[in-house]
């Protein structure tokens, strides 16, 4: 092999690695969790022309609800990520979790991944939301 097909190899080799671990929707998996009293945000990225969006259920909602979910792109380029940012407020004291969904939400769509946050509220304060477990499997919920 002459070293223009070497190095034609190896490109194609680096991209494909690259391509596995960032996933086909865009969305790299890091997840941000800030708590402020009350409210929680979660941040993900995101890459909405790709055709892939986050979801969120919330396992149990009267714990916690969402309040508001925003998308900011990264900068202006056309197809460029960004990330979306999900605000929940505390409701009533108890121990929840959040599911947030990222995949094509269509019927024959796929699941790129799956985000659980656990979450506890004690009086009116959430105290405790730095469980996060990612997985490519949709949780089963009642």
């Amino acid at each position: 092999m002459n070293k223009r097909n070497r190095l034609t190899a190896a490109a194609l080799a680096l991209a494909s690695v690259v391509v596995m671990m960032t996933g086909c929707g865009g969305a790299s998996g890091q997840v941000g969790v800030k708590t402020s009293g009350s409210t929680m945000t979660v941040t993900q990225e995101a890459n909405p022309t790709t055709g892939y969006s986050w979801t969120v259920e919330i396992e149990d909602p009267s714990v916690i609800e969402l309040t508001d979910d925003t998308y900011k792109s990264s900068d202006a380029e056309l197809g460029s990520g960004g990330v979306e940012i999900f605000t929940f407020k505390a409701r009533s004291e108890g121990t929840t979790h959040i599911y947030l969904t990222y995949g094509q939400h269509w019927e024959g769509g796929t699941t790129d991944s799956v985000t659980t946050v656990t979450v506890q509220v004690e009086g009116s304060k959430i105290v405790n939301a730095g469980s996060v477990t990612e997985s490519v499997t949709a949780p089963v919920t009642g």
